[in-house]
């Protein structure tokens, strides 16, 4: 789910947005609980995704997990972006807290092809 315009949406898991010259863009999605457990400032974990292509835009969305409210995304500076895509395979996803957090947040990965 995301937050647009103060309402909640869901994400698809997969749909098709019309492109140029009659073709479409598939739009796929991932999850990441990203658990920083008491303290911490880096989690990285590797996601399976055999939808992933040399072509594949990513982009990452932070949302608050168990016991935070959405502010706690902004004043801890929380944020995340995919790293090393292999086509076929999947990606690394990177969570940063620079001055440190606790506990989880829920990263929403959407991929274009």
């Amino acid at each position: 789910m995301v937050v647009i315009g103060g309402v909640v949406q869901e994400l698809p898991t997969s749909d098709t947005l019309p492109g140029g010259g009659g073709g479409g863009a598939a739009i796929n999605t991932a999850t990441y609980n990203a658990d920083f457990g008491s303290l911490g400032t880096f989690l990285n974990t590797s996601i399976s995704a055999a939808w992933v292509t040399a072509q594949t835009v990513f982009s990452c969305a932070v949302m608050p997990g168990t016991g935070h409210d959405p502010e706690d995304v902004l004043l801890d500076q929380v944020r995340a972006e995919v790293a090393n895509p292999v086509a076929g395979v999947g990606f690394d996803i990177n969570v940063y807290a620079p001055d440190g957090t606790w506990g989880q947040y829920v990263i929403h990965i959407i991929g274009v092809n």
